[in-house]
């Protein structure tokens, strides 16, 4: 059996040793909430609570942790999008790009998701728009020849 501490946010003293059954009961009674994060003995670093392993949340055989990876970031896009194409959508893209993975790692997986999206549909917008104003320019170009 496994033994955890959790602490509340903005607290500095942890509860426990405790048993991620004892976790998950606390989580359906309402007395732990997902904002607290967990650590084992001798561990330096704490974690959001989302992400302990075998979190039960009220349905049986559920947990927490989301079913697939990490989001792509598309941020290698994002760059090469500012630098080559439209670069105020680029900035935006590479702002959302880099916050999927502090986003992901806090267990805000929804957000982080949406995020990744964005990013890419800000690449994909960014290119289609460099690509119109480039042919634009060779027309205007090859019009004044």
């Amino acid at each position: 059996m496994s033994a955890y501490y959790i602490v509340k946010p903005g607290s500095q003293e942890p509860m426990g040793p405790m048993s991620v059954e004892q976790i998950s009961q606390g989580v359906m009674a309402g007395t732990i909430t997902m904002d607290y994060c967990f650590s084992t003995p001798g561990a330096t670093e704490w974690k959001p609570l989302a992400q302990l392993p075998g979190l039960n949340v009220g349905v049986p055989g559920a947990s927490l942790a989301p079913a697939g990876q990490r989001p792509d970031n598309c941020l290698v896009w994002s760059i090469l999008v500012t630098v080559l194409c439209c670069w105020p959508l680029g900035i935006y893209a590479i702002v959302k790009s880099a916050s999927v993975n502090g986003l992901w790692d806090q267990g805000k997986y929804s957000e982080a998701q949406a995020a990744a999206n964005s990013a890419k549909t800000a690449c994909i917008w960014s290119a289609v728009l460099g690509a119109v104003v480039t042919v634009i320019y060779v027309i205007g170009i090859a019009a004044q020849a």
